[in-house]
């Protein structure tokens, strides 16, 4: 059975800023045609019929968790947001990249206005490349009212060769680190990041290729386009699982878990499919480097034609190994 450890419900496209490494490649123009979703923003109404459900389905940690884009940057229709989390008794968190900390009299009351509410968990974006648009005193306002208010705070730092953690942190006072917790990313040549970085910026360690089943979160665009993961997979068409606007979250989920692909990819891992596409003829992904498995995984599946190939070359494994099986007919409650 798949496990998610959240729902994700990407709200919006529409980010205030343009940051250099960003792998949905938002931005601030309503208008904009984003390379990744829309510029639509999701409304209360459609939130709510995603999140009505989830306190139904045993194998989703019962947490909501909104990401963009920026959704706080529709202020007003965010806090409905946040409170619909708190009315289905769900913990509620959200990642921003603290614009909305312009003084900490407006942080504070921002904040606390959002805890009333139900958020119980903030996720803040920080990188050399938010410090092009934002300066760190943002994010230091943010922090000091969520410790005001009582909220967990985890910092996500992104980094690459030259933009490390401590550089990332230094500005921060020691005295504001204390009781964050730090969970940091590597940057993933992706979306803006890969013509946008330079490509010898980017941090290659050597990475475990196994599955990613303990990461799941289920991830769900404006468009009411539902995914396994917020984390690369979100960006493809090959790893789309359906359409929670059209058919139940539990509907979705139940034809993943028999999606062979989806089971490959998430117990054995994307190395797998990479050497089953190598078997049979197509491109090597494993003669290149990789930040992680979210890198290769984004490989594999953001071109449809190559997701195909993936896709068919795992049937043909399956079905070669359903020749080492001989089906029998029994009697009912036989014993072999």
């Amino acid at each position: 059975m798949l496990q998610f450890n959240a729902v994700v419900l990407i709200t919006t496209n529409i980010c205030n800023l343009k940051c250099r490494h960003c792998y949905p490649a938002s931005g601030p123009s309503r208008s904009e045609a984003f390379t990744y979703g829309s510029n639509k923003t999701m409304t209360a109404q459609q939130a709510e019929h995603y999140i009505k459900q989830i306190p139904e389905l045993k194998n989703i940690n019962q947490r909501i968790h909104f990401s963009g884009g920026e959704s706080t940057l529709f202020a007003q229709e965010f806090r409905a947001l946040v409170a619909l989390g708190k009315k289905y008794g769900l913990r509620v968190s959200v990642t921003t990249n603290c614009s909305w900390a312009k003084d900490q009299e407006k942080a504070d009351n921002f904040i606390e206005d959002l805890a009333r509410r139900g958020l119980t968990r903030i996720e803040i974006s920080l990188s050399v490349f938010h410090q092009e648009f934002l300066d760190i005193n943002y994010p230091i306002r943010a922090i000091r009212a969520c410790k005001k208010h009582g909220l967990e705070i985890i910092l996500r730092p992104i980094v690459t060769k030259t933009a490390s953690i401590a550089k990332t942190l230094q500005a921060i006072p020691p005295k504001d680190l204390e009781g964050t917790t730090i969970a940091v990313s590597k940057c993933m040549p992706m979306g803006r990041a890969k013509s946008e970085i330079p490509p010898d910026e980017f941090v290659y360690p050597e990475i475990h290729y196994g599955g990613c089943q303990k990461i799941l979160n289920l991830t769900i665009r404006q468009d009411g386009s539902v995914y396994p993961c917020c984390a690369g997979s979100d960006i493809t068409n090959a790893l789309r699982l359906g359409n929670a606007d059209r058919e139940s979250l539990r509907d979705i989920i139940a034809r993943a878990e028999l999606d062979p692909l989806l089971v490959a990819l998430t117990e054995q891992g994307p190395r797998y499919l990479a050497e089953l596409l190598r078997e049979t003829g197509g491109k090597d992904f494993l003669k290149e480097k990789h930040v992680n498995i979210c890198h290769l995984c984004n490989d594999l599946f953001i071109d449809d034609e190559i997701a195909k190939q993936v896709r068919t070359a795992l049937a043909d494994r399956v079905g070669k190994g359903l020749k080492n099986f001989t089906l029998v007919s029994l009697p009912a409650h036989s014993i072999i």
